[in-house]
């Protein structure tokens, strides 16, 4: 294409002053590629910016992920202590034998909700 457009431009150059010398001639063959190497620096140049903005964009976009996956771990851990000590406390007092039926039923779902929201960390750590 740069050099179609040099062709153009000394063409027509050339039929609007119909004198031009050898000198100039000489000229315009150094020019044309010239130009040409010159536009294709340019563009390789482009590419290459180009594909660095990409390499940049998809560094950050993994270095957002990597720090999501370990505040995820991070967040996890924190609920799961809590969650693990209730539950041994709570796993102690079913085997009394100074509770009700009752209390022993409200035990029992204590225990069930604990395993529900044990699994609601374990999906959200493996979604993460």
């Amino acid at each position: 294409m740069s050099i179609f457009t040099m062709a153009f431009y000394l063409s027509t150059l050339a039929a609007v002053l119909p004198s031009l010398n050898k000198e100039f001639w000489l000229l315009a063959v150094y020019a044309v590629p010239t130009y040409a190497l010159v536009m294709t620096i340019i563009m390789i140049l482009i590419e290459k910016i180009i594909d660095n903005i990409k390499i940049r964009n998809s560094s950050i976009h993994s270095e957002r992920l990597n720090v999501l996956s370990d505040l995820s771990a991070s967040v996890s851990h924190e609920i799961r202590n809590p969650l693990t000590v209730t539950n041994g406390f709570l796993q102690l007092l079913d085997k009394s034998k100074t509770l009700t039926v009752e209390e022993k039923t409200y035990i029992e779902y204590a225990l069930l909700e604990l395993k529900r929201a044990e699994n609601i960390v374990s999906d959200f750590l493996a979604f993460a």
